[in-house]
């Protein structure tokens, strides 16, 4: 946990992984985490925040750590800063180097400590996409946005829900996310329907007015609302213990998505009415 609240503030820092800049938020989130590597940012800005970038790069270039050589390198897009801090033996910098210095790819796949960042410059060395594939996939679940639009491109001999549920607000704020949905829609129409709820789920908080994931979602949603509200009613009417009426009706919510299956629509329906039937007796 403290790993991964790092790699936020260093996000932050850097406008790493589609984040917008931010020094002030980054040092405040640092503040709160207690990794070594995050009270060493600390430790660097103790008082108020500088406010412009050079005085940022100015308190940086004062240290004598890897990661600030690193840090200097990114804000100041300087290669000479990279490499200093690389062969100090920052892990994020000799990541970024990799095209150019082979012989530190043996050091980044051992220490890459489940970097989002490292492990996505790790795959993009590999010109093979299937070999480069587990770097992406591990990049992708830890957050990285890049590594879940790459993997979701890979290849689709089986649908992977997982996969395909990476397309979340992170992904849909670049231009290239949403170029890769809109190419996912057109060339796989019959996506699973856990995606389909999922995405409409998304959408119907971000577009104003109908489309078809949003209505889909919308009726799949009130499907399961009846269905719940008459197990309700039912179970309370069968004196089943409190309890249990409340788990199996959170069961029967988490589902949701499922009253989108087209093979099973007209059965869910038919349990529906059903169920009304009993609601209204």
């Amino acid at each position: 946990m403290n790993q991964g609240s790092w790699y936020e503030v260093r996000n932050l820092f850097l406008g790493l992984n589609h984040k917008p800049r931010n020094f002030r938020l980054a040092i405040k989130l640092a503040r709160e985490c207690p990794h070594p590597r995050a009270q060493w940012l600390c430790s660097l800005f103790p008082g108020k925040v500088p406010k412009t970038e050079w005085e940022i790069i100015a308190i940086l270039q004062g240290s004598n750590d890897p990661d600030a050589y690193t840090f200097t390198g990114i804000l100041y897009d300087n290669y000479e800063s990279l490499l200093h801090g690389a062969n100090n033996g920052s892990v994020l910098a000799q990541s970024l180097l990799l095209p150019f210095h082979h012989e530190w790819h043996d050091n980044v796949s051992i220490n890459h400590k489940d970097d989002p960042m490292v492990l996505y410059n790790l795959a993009k060395c590999y010109r093979d996409r299937m070999a480069a594939l587990p770097f992406v996939q591990r990049a992708a679940e830890l957050g990285h946005v890049d590594a879940m639009i790459e993997y979701s491109e890979i290849g689709y001999t089986k649908f992977d829900c997982r996969r395909l549920l990476w397309y979340t607000n992170e992904v849909l704020h670049t231009q290239r996310g949403k170029r890769s949905l809109n190419a996912l829609l057109v060339n796989y129409p019959n996506l699973p329907n856990q995606f389909l709820y999922h995405l409409g789920a998304l959408l119907s908080r971000r577009v104003s007015g109908p489309t078809k994931f949003v209505t889909l979602y919308e009726d799949s949603r009130n499907l399961c609302r009846h269905a719940v509200t008459a197990w309700l009613i039912v179970a309370y009417r069968l004196r089943v213990i409190k309890d249990i009426r409340t788990l199996i009706g959170a069961q029967l919510w988490k589902c949701a998505w499922k009253w989108m299956e087209k093979e099973d629509y007209m059965e869910q329906r038919k349990i529906h009415d059903f169920f009304k039937r009993l609601k209204n007796a």
